[in-house]
């Protein structure tokens, strides 16, 4: 199978709200991730972050097995991370300010060596999944088509797990759509 092949969950289509909602399809993680405030729609058919720390997560229950992903209109030179939560656990793909990608585990351990450095650009768009217990990350340029980051992650920590997915940014990013959810079997 290829990814994604879950559904979008949002085009982030609407009025604006501050802190976004869709009808409590969003809920604030209250600074859990990475200490930041809750994002907004801006009436124009993006998610927005402006200035400091931001992060939200998705109410629907997904899993074990998911993906989760994501297309930028406005991208920034700060970090974006895609989150798995589960309790006090999580998987977490980071692409940091260096343009370095990782994977993180709960305690912010970082799992196997660096995926790449790439930049991201307006348009593109970013995820992961984890399928069979292994973690697979993945950006696909803007016009292009999706491509695997680095090499697979083998690991049990979510294996039998369900949660929510969520995301944390800092400054400016625009996100045009975003989604995911269970997968019942591996891509290939």
């Amino acid at each position: 199978m290829a990814f994604p092949t879950t559904s979008l969950l949002t085009s982030f289509t609407g009025g604006a709200e501050n802190p976004i909602s869709e009808g409590s399809t969003w809920a604030s993680t209250g600074g859990a991730l990475v200490g930041g405030a809750d994002a907004q729609r801006d009436g124009s058919g993006h998610m927005v972050t402006t200035s400091g720390t931001y992060e939200m997560r998705r109410t629907e229950t997904i899993g074990p097995q998911f993906e989760i992903y994501c297309t930028f209109s406005t991208v920034d030179t700060t970090f974006v991370q895609l989150y798995m939560v589960s309790g006090s656990d999580h998987y977490r793909l980071d692409k940091d300010s260096s343009g370095v990608w990782r994977f993180y585990k709960t305690g912010d351990v970082q799992f196997g060596a660096n995926l790449a450095t790439q930049a991201l650009s307006n348009g593109d768009a970013m995820g992961f999944e984890y399928v069979g217990g292994v973690l697979r990350a993945y950006r696909k340029p803007s016009g292009g088509s999706w491509g695997e980051l680095g090499t697979d992650r083998s690991d049990s920590l979510l294996a039998s797990s369900t949660g929510n997915l969520a995301f944390a940014c800092a400054t400016a990013w625009q996100f045009d759509d975003f989604g995911g959810g269970t997968v019942a079997s591996a891509s290939t």
